[in-house]
């Protein structure tokens, strides 16, 4: 899998032969080490299995819908402090060039990420969204789960 390769490459020894649950440190997994990538129409997009297994490398408040997309809710005190977590999320995406669909309302943040180019999911879906995991120990409370 590209994705695999990727690790490999970017993070060198460490990944080979680990257990795929041992790379978490706390709720962050190494996927938000690497960096997203262009993408151009033509590209794949993730299969289901590739889909599956990535998933479980993420917080268990990730979901897929369908699209497919990814998606994850956070539940915050008040509204000033989901729009910093927003701003947070959007100066990430930023960074990376891979835009997710933001929802914010009092209390509440949604995220949606899919790559459109390729209308549907691929490895820059997982590695922001792993980025946002890393956003989440000061951000709020998940308010989703599988």
């Amino acid at each position: 899998m590209a994705l695999r390769r990727r690790l490999r490459r970017g993070l060198g020894a460490g990944i080979r032969g680990a257990n795929w649950r041992e790379i978490w440190l706390g709720r962050v997994s190494r996927l938000s080490e690497l960096r997203c990538r262009p993408m151009r129409h033509g590209d794949p997009s993730l299969e289901r299995a590739a889909i599956d297994a990535l998933l479980r490398e993420l917080a268990p408040a990730w979901s897929v819908e369908s699209g497919p997309r990814l998606r994850r809710a956070w539940s915050f005190p008040d509204f000033a402090s989901a729009l910093a977590f927003t701003v947070r999320v959007g100066a990430v995406a930023e960074r990376e060039d891979h835009h997710p669909e933001l929802r914010l309302a009092w209390g509440r943040v949604e995220v949606e990420l899919s790559t459109h180019v390729v209308g549907g999911l691929t490895d820059n879906d997982f590695i922001l969204a792993a980025k946002l995991d890393a956003l989440s120990p000061s951000a709020g409370t998940d308010s989703a789960a599988r």
